[in-house]
């Protein structure tokens, strides 16, 4: 094995003639565009979470089949502070309006 100094760093030099630098370390994570979001230890949100998960296991796993429960999971977790509040018009639900009841009124 080969060791040179350059630039202060300590390299060393690979079979294949590749250069590793052994004294920097790796840039600081980043977090996710939406931020993190805390988990539902109280289950608050569970039977959402259930109910979404169902439909995607009848729907063999298609996810637009299941937008109407992925919706009501999501507006579950906002309206607990399980993650920030957004509209869900933003999130890819615009064309997926809220369960009438049997006189017509959204529930």
């Amino acid at each position: 094995q080969h060791y040179f100094i350059q630039s202060n760093l300590r390299y060393n030099q690979k079979k294949d003639g590749e250069l590793m630098n052994w004294s920097r370390r790796p840039p600081p994570a980043t977090p996710p565009d939406k931020g993190s979001f805390p988990l539902d230890h109280f289950g608050e949100c569970k039977a959402k979470m259930e109910t979404f998960m169902a439909c995607l296991k009848e729907n063999s796993y298609n996810q637009s089949a299941c937008r109407i429960q992925s919706r009501d999971y999501l507006q579950c977790r906002m309206d607990n502070e399980l993650m920030a509040k957004e509209n869900l018009d933003d999130l890819g639900f615009r064309s997926v309006k809220p369960e009438t009841s049997e006189q017509g009124d959204p529930t």
